[in-house]
């Protein structure tokens, strides 16, 4: 599953929704900011108008922004299969 690393991006630069949200000039949502931080990066949707937003503000590109989130946290437990013979 797709993650935005917003949290951490916050954090790491000092920011809080706040600020994003002042910063951006009107692209990023406070609420929906705060949504995203809260979820940990797993929005339901993103619009292209915070995207551009936080990239700006947080000076990232859109690669920098997202991350591939570990499958086996998405999977849930494995199931194992026993060999016959």
């Amino acid at each position: 599953m797709l993650r935005v690393r917003v949290p951490e991006l916050l954090e790491e630069r000092g920011l809080t929704v706040h600020a994003v949200a002042q910063l951006s000039a009107g692209r990023v949502d406070r609420a929906g900011l705060y949504r995203l931080v809260e979820k940990r990066g797993r929005p339901e949707r993103l619009s292209l108008r915070m995207l551009e937003g936080l990239c700006g503000v947080l000076r990232v590109t859109p690669g920098e922004l997202f991350e591939m989130a570990p499958k086996r946290a998405l999977a849930g437990p494995q199931k194992t299969t026993r060999g016959r013979g």
